[in-house]
C-alpha cells in the first residue's frame, strides 16, 4: 500500500495561493485483463477508479459490497464517505 500527501498551486494575476493538504493511501485492487480498478482513500473520503480498457462492459465489485458497471473503454469514478453507513433511514418509521 502506497501512501501520499497532494496539494495544489493556483497561479493567478501573478499570485499564488496553495490549497489545504490531502495524505491518504492508494491501493490497486485490480489490475489484469485490461481494467485497472485502485481506491483511494483519505481522511474524510474513499475514492474507486475503475478503468475498463476492455471491448465488453463489465461489472466490478467495489470494497463497500456494491458493484457498478463500467462501459468498454470507460471509466467510473465513486467517491463515498469515511464510516457512511449507506443502509442507515433518515427518518424512524414505527
Amino acid at each position: 500500500m502506497a501512501s501520499f500527501t497532494n496539494f495544489a498551486t493556483l497561479i493567478y494575476n501573478g499570485g499564488t495561493s496553495n490549497s489545504n493538504t490531502v495524505t491518504g493511501e492508494l491501493r490497486v485492487l485490480r489490475a489484469q485483463d485490461g481494467i485497472l480498478h485502485y481506491q483511494r482513500v483519505g481522511e474524510a473520503e474513499t475514492a474507486e477508479v475503475i478503468v475498463n480498457r476492455s471491448e465488453h462492459i463489465i461489472v466490478e465489485p467495489l470494497a463497500s459490497g456494491k458493484h457498478t458497471e463500467v462501459n468498454p473503454m470507460g471509466f467510473t469514478i465513486v467517491v463515498e464517505e469515511n464510516g457512511h453507513n449507506p443502509n442507515h433511514s433518515y427518518y424512524d418509521i414505527q
